[in-house]
């Protein structure tokens, strides 16, 4: 289901992309989109606009001005978004952003929301069935990160770990996250980043890198896990 969701807001994040490469260099649309990076482009694109568009539409349009002699501008304005994103707050890997902020496309908003609805029922019930069965991977984490059960950042950590296992089909590692991914799986990769982050975060005590918790599931009451994996 995640690898739906990318699919859509991908074509979302596209449309958007555009739209504001159209407004400021509207002659570099048809380059830009044909560059081997574009699909990089509009990946980092979604993810940094969702967390500080502001920064990132800057960051776009100073990417648009590049120096004399550059041949690919799509690839300049990837690796400076890539650069902003590594700047801003880690968010959970499997963080989504409300389907107003991904696309004004009816179309597109209906199918995101569907998609997200289903998202967070299967992640409640993977973090339900995790929880309520200590299953092993989640000794190695709480050795890395000190943390509690009954804490609510535990809670909310172990939900994002135990979706990322699912979304990965991780399930006979007794590591946390697993073997580490190809470094062409580029999603992949991120998300396990992103996790890495919060974990080391988490140890550290540095709040401001770690995601505000917030009550996930009840261990009190778990419920079978039905359906596809992530």
């Amino acid at each position: 289901m995640l690898a739906e969701y990318d699919y859509l807001a991908q074509i979302a994040a596209s449309d958007d992309v555009t739209r504001l490469i159209s407004a400021h260099s509207p002659g570099l649309v048809a380059e830009m989109q044909a560059s081997p990076s574009w699909g990089a482009l509009v990946a980092s694109w979604r993810r940094t606009a969702v967390t500080d568009r502001f920064l990132a539409e800057q960051t776009l349009v100073g990417g648009l001005e590049p120096a004399a002699g550059v041949r690919d501008v799509a690839a300049i304005v990837h690796s400076l978004l890539q650069v902003l994103q590594r700047r801003l707050p880690a968010a959970s890997s499997l963080t989504m952003a409300p389907v107003s902020v991904l696309t004004d496309r009816e179309d597109l908003r209906d199918l995101l929301d569907d998609v997200q609805h289903r998202i967070a029922k299967r992640l409640s019930a993977v973090a339900v069935h995790a929880l309520a069965n200590e299953e092993p991977w989640m000794d190695r984490l709480r050795a890395q990160t000190g943390l509690q059960a009954n804490d609510e950042t535990w809670k909310s950590l172990v939900r994002d770990v135990a979706g990322y296992r699912d979304r990965w089909d991780i399930d006979n590692s007794g590591l946390p996250l697993g073997a580490p991914p190809s470094a062409t799986d580029w999603d992949h990769s991120d998300q396990r980043a992103r996790l890495e982050v919060r974990i080391a975060a988490t140890r550290s005590g540095n709040q401001s890198a770690i995601q505000t918790p917030t009550p996930v599931v009840s261990i009190h009451s778990p419920s079978p896990i039905v359906g596809p994996s992530l």
